[in-house]
């Protein structure tokens, strides 16, 4: 059923709501620019899942859906990175030709690289956070923690690479071991987080006093969510890490 819902001048946003059969939890979804079907949610995996189209604010403004735009995008882009990285370490290419140049260039700059990612990271939950006001799950937080973290523990050491400290080497190498710790966490949970988005069953109950861990705020290019994109920065974060030479003591 489609209902009609004024949003001042805008245009309306249209969104899925799912009522979860196992749990009876509404799921929402804005539909955004890219999620034209509702294949992108696979509807088939819940076929006793009622269906509703309606018009929905979720606080998708032109300046919310130009930043989710190019987030989706950049997290796509990512994703191929991804794959292309993956090639490389779990295949011969790493020892020899252009495959060893790729992979000495990440490692050099695998500390900024990573910083990189961590604070977009933070600058990204952030804005959805105070400036969409999509609030943030139990796991939203667990995620936060952890990119977080490693946004503060690149951070110095990068500065203190650039004033030659003369612990900068080992501060570096305490950054790679710990940002390896710390994606290494983060990948599943994002991943389990990415699982339940898109469909999945909940292993771990949720909290029954925040927003649900299912509640979807938008989704593009079929897959793209707020979950999705903190997946890919930890596995960025991991793979670059892994690129990284360790420290070796003289």
């Amino acid at each position: 059923m489609l209902i009609a819902r004024p949003h001042g001048k805008s245009n309306l946003q249209r969104c899925w709501r799912k009522k979860l059969p196992y749990m009876g939890v509404p799921r929402w979804v804005s539909a955004g620019r890219r999620a034209k079907s509702i294949d992108a949610l696979g509807e088939d995996r819940m076929p006793n899942a009622k269906l509703h189209i309606i018009s929905y604010n979720s606080s998708m403004t032109p300046v919310v859906q130009f930043v989710t735009d190019i987030l989706s995008l950049g997290t796509v882009a990512s994703d191929i990175l991804i794959i292309f990285l993956l090639a490389i370490i779990l295949t011969p290419l790493s020892e020899r030709g252009w495959g060893r140049k790729v992979a000495a260039f990440f490692g050099k700059h695998a500390i900024v690289f990573s910083f990189l990612i961590a604070t977009g990271s933070v600058i990204g939950s952030l804005f959805y956070s105070e400036f969409a006001h999509f609030a943030p799950c139990e796991l939203c937080w667990i995620e936060r923690g952890f990119i977080y973290t490693e946004a503060v523990i690149l951070g110095v050491a990068i500065a203190m690479e650039k004033r030659g400290h003369t612990t900068a080497a080992a501060v570096g190498e305490f950054s790679r071991k710990t940002c390896l710790v710390l994606s290494g966490i983060d990948f599943p949970v994002s991943a389990y987080h990415t699982y339940l988005q898109l469909g999945g069953g909940a292993i771990v109950p949720c909290s029954a006093t925040g927003p649900s861990c299912q509640f979807v705020y938008f989704i593009q290019y079929g897959y793209v969510t707020i979950p999705s994109m903190a997946l890919t920065a930890a596995t960025l974060v991991l793979l670059f890490m892994l690129f990284k030479q360790p420290l070796v003591k003289k």
